[in-house]
């Protein structure tokens, strides 16, 4: 909260600098407000404005005042009463947004009645099935299945909720239309209760919805409520990956576009272990102390390591680019969890083509290029791969080793 108050500060001293540097005069007390609480910012403004007319344009000019009413509305809807960011009310706010239109399969829309939403019967006109060229097909970021019953598939879709069947697929059923945010990029289930489960809310790669963080459901997914993770949509974060702890399962791994983030305590608190933006994570299936992880960006791209369950990163370099590499995945040989392979795909000027695949027999320590940017190119367009350096590796990269 303090930090999204200077973000308003850093506009509001913009707008009144130029006034206040040419009356030589100090920036009123509801600007410099430091770590005061949203309350005593709403106290100072009205202390400094008292008896003065507010209603005369020429009074209120350049000195911030309308700035100020807008992010007083912004924020008045969005703090509990001691003034704090409440992220578990501002979550059942939303829910509650989309609960007031109980018939209607859409977003609520400016300037739409209730009773006009409710009434209204609408009919599929089409397309009824995937396009043959690829279109209208959509897309699932996840399929997660149930530790204990495999009959029982989640899939996580990046605009369209988290989907559950518990008959190996022939139906689905969905419980998060009322969410507040409709992308799902991952879900974790507690192998040691399956009523508990986490999602990572948003969507990882294209950035189609954004991410109010880390939710939990302790009821198998019927209802959700939001964790100490918890972001608004307009900061526009990603979540890509959760793990979990299967011996310890209040322990919660989350790779993020503002790091990775650990749990010890079943979501209620967080902590950033490594900055970055990080879209894959694998976990030493035998072992949860050992995990990879990948960071994202032009040119940066890269493995880190753990040896202690998330707590310290340390990047991998013995063997792998250094430089000219947009995006990797990794993943781990749950036969010889030692083993591991990466994929890299080419930084921008190259089209996000195949850059190589990499292998690792001795968990990480170095590493062997196995398959180079030459034909076939895997990550093509073709899909014989006989394309050269084009590719859309950046956005949904992946690599998986046969169990």
């Amino acid at each position: 909260m303090r930090a999204q108050i200077r973000l308003f500060l850093v506009a509001l001293v913009a707008a009144v600098m130029i006034p206040l540097n040419a009356q030589q005069s100090a920036a009123p007390s509801w600007i410099e407000q430091g770590d005061k609480s949203f309350q005593d910012v709403k106290k100072d403004f009205q202390q400094y404005w008292d008896g003065k007319d507010v209603q005369d344009r020429d009074v209120i000019r350049g000195k911030g005042f309308k700035q100020f009413k807008r992010y007083e509305y912004f924020w008045s809807t969005r703090m509990n009463e001691k003034g704090q960011f409440d992220a578990q009310a501002y979550f059942e706010a939303r829910q509650e947004k989309y609960k007031s239109f109980p018939n209607s399969n859409f977003a609520p829309t400016r300037g739409l009645s209730k009773s006009l939403a409710n009434t209204s019967n609408w009919t599929t006109l089409g397309p009824q099935t995937a396009i043959p060229s690829g279109g209208g097909a959509g897309r699932v970021n996840c399929v997660v299945f149930d530790p204990t019953n495999s009959n029982t598939v989640y899939i996580g879709s990046p605009a369209g909720g988290l989907w559950k069947t518990t008959n190996s697929g022939t139906t689905w059923t969905t419980n998060t239309d009322e969410l507040g945010t409709l992308g799902v990029t991952h879900l974790a289930i507690d192998p040691t209760n399956t009523n508990v489960m986490y999602i990572a809310t948003g969507d990882g790669d294209a950035g189609d919805t954004y991410s109010l963080g880390v939710l939990k459901s302790i009821d198998g997914g019927a209802t959700w409520n939001a964790t100490g993770l918890s972001w608004t949509a307009g900061q526009t974060f990603r979540i890509s990956k959760l793990a979990i702890n299967p011996t310890s399962t209040g322990t919660i791994l989350a790779a993020t576009s503002t790091g990775i983030w650990r749990s010890t305590d079943g979501a209620a608190t967080w902590t950033q272990v490594q900055t970055g933006n990080f879209k894959d994570l694998d976990v030493n299936p035998s072992n949860f102390n050992e995990q990879y992880a990948c960071l994202y960006g032009n040119g940066t791209s890269g493995i880190y390591k753990s040896s202690d369950a998330g707590l310290t990163w340390t990047k991998l370099t013995s063997g792998l680019p250094a430089s000219g590499v947009y995006r990797c995945a990794v993943s781990i040989a749950a036969s010889s969890p030692s083993t591991l392979y990466a994929i890299y795909c080419d930084n921008i000027p190259n089209g996000y083509g195949l850059y190589g695949v990499y292998k690792s027999v001795n968990s990480g320590s170095s590493w062997t290029q196995v398959k180079n940017s030459a034909s076939p190119n895997l990550l093509g367009w073709n899909s014989n791969g006989s394309d050269t350096g084009v590719g859309q590796g950046w956005y949904d990269l992946c690599i998986s080793v046969s169990p």
